[in-house]
């Protein structure tokens, strides 16, 4: 009996020992492998959206005041009395929108307007004509002293700046020219003075856009030469002779010895 249950019991191990055995020579399981992953990528950022285009359009009454009143520091206002009192135009050539208002003088800020130290410049176009009248040199002496008098009609040109020319709040090169405004005064394209000249008019050198007009009965333009704006008569200009260059000077014989 007891030699029986011996028997039984090393049978039970040995089961055991077979068992334990043949689970440690079983493979381990591999772990199980995931799908690819089908997330998208991530979208780029939207670019950067475009410049908005330049505001060409047609200058309002309001807010043609309200630029001569910010530039000029409420010393001049617009001449509502005309029936177009502004104009536009890219009068100095930089490819930005200025603008040309005529304007009055307000009353009792005659000594701002003639400041020393104001933010703008006065010309006066036809002081710009010396010397005979039938040569006219297109230039303003320095010593000329342009000063606005009580009554006067000017001529406010306001030179934009950047895509939105005038309208700009960094516009404030400005001038201010007296006895500058006559009938019928149009802007006029640089292209259509240049294609006349290529017929055999005879112009100065102009940088933009001008100013055409009536003028004391005499039909010309206004336009910037660079420095100053101005007055140019067809009918009487004679171009300045070319500069002589040292190399068309006559050379003296070589000396004898």
């Amino acid at each position: 009996m007891f030699r029986a249950r011996i028997c039984t019991s090393c049978l039970s191990l040995l089961i055991t020992a077979v068992a334990i055995g043949l689970a440690g020579c079983a493979r381990p399981e591999q772990p199980i492998a995931e799908p690819p992953s089908t997330a998208q990528p991530a979208p780029p950022p939207d670019p950067m959206p475009p410049p908005s285009p330049p505001d060409l359009s047609k200058p309002l009454p309001a807010e043609v005041q309200a630029k001569i009143n910010s530039v000029y520091q409420g010393t001049v206002t617009v001449d509502s009395g005309r029936e177009q009192p502004f104009l536009v135009g890219d009068f100095n050539g930089d490819l930005y929108q200025d603008l040309a208002v005529v304007v009055t003088p307000v009353d009792g800020r005659l000594d701002d307007i003639n400041a020393e130290l104001a933010n703008w410049i006065r010309d006066e176009p036809l002081k710009s004509v010396l010397a005979s009248p039938l040569v006219l040199v297109h230039k303003m002496p320095s010593d000329v002293k342009v000063r606005v008098e009580r009554g006067d009609v000017l001529l406010a040109i306001i030179h934009g700046y950047g895509p939105d020319g005038w309208r700009n709040r960094e516009a404030t090169q400005t001038y201010l020219l007296r006895g500058a405004v006559g009938d019928g005064m149009k802007t006029e394209l640089k292209k259509d003075l240049v294609a006349a000249a290529r017929k055999g008019g005879k112009i100065p050198s102009i940088r933009g856009d001008f100013l055409s007009e009536t003028l004391g009965g005499r039909a010309g333009f206004v336009y910037y030469n660079g420095a100053h704006y101005v007055w140019f008569d067809p009918k009487s200009y004679k171009a300045p002779a070319p500069a002589e260059s040292p190399h068309d000077r006559p050379t003296s014989p070589p000396m004898k010895r």
